[in-house]
């Protein structure tokens, strides 16, 4: 069988975190339209210093979660349901639920006789 420690705790979300963050970077850094060098004279970094710096600071926190699940043993497990958890879920489903009917059947009809930018999302 399986050691199940991997799959509790921090360790899958921080090796997803780590994985997503470093991928920006690297995608960051391949792509040309993205530079993180200054081209003008004002020394205003590039459209990629953002994205570089964030995939950093992801995929670094993303490490940090990773190992500390790994020496915390599986001993925390996140997806364990108990009937808190389950009274939690159900609430958030019914506000969730809630808010698509409000939203696909609360439209005023007055809003969308108006000629502006609402008729292009009530004619949806």
């Amino acid at each position: 069988m399986h050691n199940s420690k991997w799959y509790k705790g921090d360790s899958i979300p921080g090796l997803i975190i780590a994985l997503f963050g470093f991928t920006v970077v690297i995608y960051t850094l391949i792509e040309p339209t993205f530079t993180w060098k200054a081209q003008t004279s004002d020394g205003v970094p590039g459209g990629g210093f953002f994205p570089i710096l964030l995939g950093l600071l992801l995929g670094t926190l993303g490490t940090i979660l990773f190992i500390k699940g790994l020496h915390e043993n599986g001993q925390v497990s996140y997806f364990k349901i108990d009937a808190e958890v389950k009274e939690n879920l159900s609430k958030i489903i019914k506000a969730v639920v809630s808010i698509i009917v409000f939203l696909s059947y609360g439209r005023p009809q007055s809003a969308c006789s108006h000629r502006s930018f609402l008729v292009s999302l009530c004619s949806a």
